[in-house]
């Protein structure tokens, strides 16, 4: 099993974040990772860069980008996503967008979907959590991704589980990333796979397949403190 945090953005990729590559990187190994994804804004790691990165702190390292579409935010994986951003102009279609990742071989993700959507105050049990659910389950983001991301770190537990709940109505795989900006927010979730992965090729095959889980990074610990 690998354990990976899939969603993460630095310093200075990315305008919005105040984390180094550096420091994500220890924070990561501190907590135990197998590996993290950069995933910065409409921007990606050439791939000398995010190689030497990866021998200086004998960590894995993924590369991806967060792309913004008319319907949301996607996250793109695999091996080509370096040129990625350059070709596109403006914001595209998530349709054309995954027409883009499927010629390069590489695989889509919703993110955060359903950030700043108002659910219910009574929680997630509630007759009108579930039909706010159902309705914004036909958005069209959701035709044109592998996955959604069930777990993030920066959005609130019943936005969280409304994308779970997206996930389960669509049979579509839910994603963990921490989504992070600072330090702190490294690793809150993660996704664990069933096989190993070393490469941006491979793991974009394993999010293809939906050989994996989304899941928090303390429940992840619990897990293995019980199984030793």
């Amino acid at each position: 099993m690998k354990v990976i945090d899939l969603h993460t953005h630095t310093t200075p990729a990315s305008g919005c974040s105040r984390l180094r590559p550096e420091d994500l990187i220890k924070r990561a190994k501190q907590l135990g990772l197998d590996g993290v994804c950069l995933t910065e804004h409409h921007a990606s790691w050439d791939t000398y860069s995010i190689r030497q990165l990866a021998l200086r702190y004998d960590f894995t390292l993924f590369r991806g980008v967060e792309i913004t579409t008319r319907e949301g935010d996607v996250l793109v994986y695999g091996p080509h996503t370096f040129g990625l951003p350059y070709e596109i102009q403006g914001i595209i279609s998530a349709q054309r967008l995954q027409e883009m990742v499927v010629l390069r071989g590489g695989a889509t993700v919703a993110a955060h979907p359903l950030r700043g959507c108002f659910l219910s105050r009574d929680g997630q049990e509630s007759a009108e959590f579930h039909q706010k659910v159902r309705e914004l389950s036909s958005r069209p983001v959701f035709r044109w991704v592998d996955g959604i991301e069930g777990l993030n770190g920066n959005t609130s537990n019943i936005q969280n589980q409304g994308a779970l709940t997206i996930c389960e109505l669509l049979g579509l795989p839910a994603t963990g990333g921490s989504d992070a900006h600072l330090v702190s927010d490294v690793g809150r979730y993660v996704t664990c796979f069933e096989q190993d992965i070393t490469n941006d090729r491979e793991l974009a095959h394993a999010i293809r397949q939906g050989t994996f889980k989304a899941i928090a990074l303390e429940a992840w610990h619990r897990g293995v403190s019980s199984s030793a």
